[in-house]
């Protein structure tokens, strides 16, 4: 050939740091929220779960007998004693979320 085709340059955007830094902590939240949306798909079921139980065990005390409540009484302990971890799990990521979103 005669003339030869010549290839076009194009101009590569240069990034800044800044930019490379927003790029970077965007990607890091997103993963952060799928985790987050993960643990609470499996904690949030469980604690409904177990506040249900805790009501329907709170509304049956009433027609028992003492030894009926005795027992009953130990199953309560253990669900409130589940219940309140789970909340205090909740707790603890609700508080690493708000820390990791206003830093």
């Amino acid at each position: 050939m005669l003339f030869k085709k010549r290839k076009k340059k194009v101009a590569k955007q240069k990034i800044s740091k800044e930019e490379k830094k927003t790029i970077m902590s965007i990607g890091e939240k997103v993963k952060f929220w799928e985790q987050q949306d993960k643990i609470n798909n499996e904690l949030i079921p469980r604690v409904l779960k177990n506040h249900e139980m805790i009501s329907k065990l709170t509304t049956q005390f009433s027609n028992l007998s003492s030894s009926e409540i005795s027992r009953k009484k130990i199953i309560l302990r253990n669900l409130t004693k589940n219940y309140l971890s789970y909340i205090a799990i909740i707790i603890s990521i609700v508080s690493l979320i708000l820390t990791y979103i206003f830093r």
